[in-house]
């Protein structure tokens, strides 16, 4: 009978000290990995995107079959409100219609506002936690859905050039989520003035 080995958890820094030079090509590497969680095929994967106005995301990618354009943010720690706000900014710099945003874990706080993300219905989110592990020699790693969408699959959109700015389109992207979350007594980071 063959050995049976345990699983040892491990820090997900003593796997990946990085999370640019060490997690985020180790994610392009294996976006299937990633893909089969969450039931989606991605091609045309490149890390670390600038994109202009809005810095560099991690993972760029299109959905295969749809064309649909992905945004992924990945993350090393619990998650924080600088990756949620630069998640929400590359989505809409990119014009995505997913997000996939990978932690350690997720605040109720980030659940509440990717949840709502899904119930606004024009964008897919999905939030997926990490985990490493060792089997004797090896290392191993697996994800676990926490957040994902309830409707079916987007397809690619290609709007009509606009003479619209980026700052316009960004204060119609956060204004819904930054009224929503007043309504609740939640403040946005800078109070969201800049957003509305």
């Amino acid at each position: 009978m063959p050995e049976i080995l345990s699983l040892k958890p491990v820090g997900l820094r003593e796997v990946w000290p990085k999370e640019a030079d060490d997690f985020t090509p180790w994610l392009a590497k294996n976006i299937e990995r990633l893909g089969a969680e969450l039931d989606l095929r991605f091609g045309q994967v490149s890390t670390e995107v600038t994109l202009p106005g809005a810095g560099r995301v991690d993972i760029h990618a299109e959905q295969v079959g749809t064309g649909a354009r992905v945004v992924i943010e990945n993350q090393l720690e619990d998650s924080d409100d600088g990756h949620c706000l630069r998640l929400l900014g590359y989505a809409a710099r990119a014009e995505a219609s997913i997000l996939v945003w990978v932690a350690r874990s997720f605040s109720s706080y980030h659940r509440s506002i990717l949840e709502w993300l899904n119930d606004a219905d024009t964008i897919h989110v999905y939030a997926l936690s990490v985990r490493a592990y060792r089997v004797g020699d090896a290392l191993t790693a697996n994800f676990e859905t926490v957040i994902a969408p309830r409707q079916s699959q987007p397809t690619a959109s290609h709007p009509a050039k606009s003479t619209t700015n980026f700052n316009t389109l960004s204060a119609e992207f956060y204004r819904p989520l930054v009224e929503r979350l007043r309504r609740k007594g939640i403040h946005p980071v800078g109070g969201g003035s800049s957003f509305v």
